[in-house]
């Protein structure tokens, strides 16, 4: 055999070798050449422990490099029974065992969830604090009370390992009213809080977008919100979804630099980028980059003219945000903006709404235009840009899968 057949016969036997490594990895050639050319680092793959005592690294390496191709990184989510389903607009529901207006039946739920058996028409105050505050003194209850009204109950959702509870309320300042979404949201395991993204799951790319209701129903989602705009034009922040590092550098002091991290065993904090390297974090489920905190050390952490770093925007916006009631126990908002019927929140009103339904944790998501809410199959809010109804695409959700 000549050197020429000896070269080929090298090359051919190398291909064979990584055909078979990639195979063995669960990914293709292809997949290593898109990963490699379409983002700015390595992505990284935790192995995050879901269990109450999650103490596994996650994501915690010097160099931000520690890939795990083989897919393993999270629990297989068990299979739910069917679920109970009742929407209060007329929509049409899956296995309905519920009523309108917000009166639950019997449908069994786990442990882990419970069944709202108030009728939030009632115009009852008290039923519209989901649970015990411990953050706000018993002035600033009474005068929250006095605030925020509920609109309507506008659906349930319940399995085995998922509890949703989405209410409309109005947040009254003077003469400026706003609608906006509160859903309640429990469940057995932190792997049930899942994101996707405009780029899809592979890759984190910058400018790709999706509207949140076609990026929801590719992913069958129940429930879904905007996330925190990570590839709309961010070259920082970090980013870990689903347990995927796509990205490690910090943002700088120009503008916000904290970050909401939800770990596995449920628990949440917010952490400041320039003082916590990612590398030191472990057992990252999510890591959303945009902020401010709205609540921190069981406090509201914002002033009431505060606005986010660098935005020029006004005060008075659509907002989405996530709050923390307890480990397992999060409360998703939504709030409708810039038109005659509605004002929008400011942050200091949005991080006193979360407050008011419980959260010891806070955390502000991209808003204005963004600000989107997805339930059983349709958008509930009211999306606008330049005051005018439409849904624009975001880069990134988080949802509540079926």
């Amino acid at each position: 055999m000549n050197f020429l057949n000896k070269k080929w016969l090298w090359v051919v036997v190398t291909l064979i070798f990584s055909l078979c490594l990639a195979t063995f990895a669960g990914v293709s050639l292809l997949d290593v050449f898109v990963l490699e050319h379409t983002t700015n680092e390595t992505v990284v793959v935790g192995n995050v422990n879901f269990g109450a005592n999650a103490g596994l690294p996650g994501l915690n390496n010097s160099n931000g490099v520690n890939v795990n191709e083989g897919g393993n990184n999270t629990l297989t989510p068990a299979a739910p029974s069917a679920p109970n389903t009742s929407v209060n607009s007329g929509a049409s529901t899956t296995k309905p065992s519920t009523t309108v207006n917000g009166n639950t039946s019997s449908g069994n739920t786990n442990a882990n969830t419970n069944t709202n058996n108030n009728n939030s028409n009632s115009g009852s105050e008290s039923s519209s604090v989901q649970t015990g505050n411990t953050i706000l003194s018993d002035a600033e209850l009474a005068a929250l009370a006095k605030a925020i009204s509920v609109t309507k109950e506008v659906g349930t959702y319940n399995n085995n390992n998922v509890s949703i509870t989405l209410t409309e309320k109005v947040f009254t300042a003077g003469s400026n009213k706003t609608t906006y979404f509160v859903a309640h949201v429990k469940m057995s395991s932190a792997e049930y809080f899942k994101t996707a993204l405009a780029s899809g799951d592979q890759k984190l790319t910058v400018n790709v977008g999706k509207k949140v209701a076609d990026l929801a129903t590719a992913k069958n989602a129940v429930l879904a919100i905007n996330g925190d705009g990570c590839g709309q034009s961010h070259t920082t922040g970090y980013v870990v979804r689903n347990g995927v590092q796509y990205r490690s550098s910090a943002r700088d002091s120009s503008g916000e630099t904290e970050s909401l991290v939800l770990y596995g065993d449920g628990t949440m904090t917010i952490i400041d980028e320039r003082t916590t390297p990612l590398s030191s974090v472990t057992n990252a489920w999510q890591v959303f980059s945009f902020g401010p905190g709205l609540i921190k050390n069981n406090s509201i952490a914002v002033t009431t003219n505060q606005e986010i770093s660098g935005d020029k925007s006004m005060n008075d916006n659509p907002r989405t945000a996530i709050g923390m009631v307890e480990p397992l126990h999060y409360v998703m908002i939504v709030g409708n903006g810039r038109t005659n019927e509605s004002k929008g929140l400011t942050l200091y009103q949005l991080a006193q709404a979360l407050a008011y339904e419980g959260c010891t944790l806070g955390y502000n998501l991209d808003g204005g235009g963004s600000s989107t809410l997805w339930f059983n199959g349709k958008v509930i809010n009211y999306p606008t840009t330049n005051g005018r109804y439409s849904e624009r695409e975001v880069s990134d959700i988080v949802y509540i899968g079926a």
